[in-house]
C-alpha cells in the first residue's frame, strides 16, 4: 500500500531498461527496487503530487544502485 507500489514501478522501469541494454544483470533489477525501497521515504495516502516525486525518487535511486 501507500507509496510502495510507486517506488518498486519507477525502479523496476529503469532496472529493466538496464537490464535490456546489457548495462546491468538480471539480478540487478531486484537490487534495485530493493534498494529504491529502502531508501524512500513511505507516505501512507500520497498525492498525485507526492506520486510523480515518488517516481522521480525512485527512478534516481534505482540509477544511483545500478551505476548508471
Amino acid at each position: 500500500g501507500g507509496s510502495a507500489a510507486a517506488t518498486m514501478n519507477g525502479a523496476n522501469e529503469v532496472a529493466v531498461a538496464a537490464f535490456l541494454a546489457g548495462r546491468c544483470g538480471y539480478l540487478d533489477i531486484v537490487g534495485a527496487i530493493e534498494y529504491a525501497l529502502t531508501k524512500s521515504q513511505f507516505v501512507v495516502t500520497p498525492t498525485l503530487t507526492e506520486y510523480a516525486a515518488i517516481d522521480a525518487e525512485s527512478r534516481r535511486l534505482a540509477k544511483e544502485f545500478l551505476k548508471l
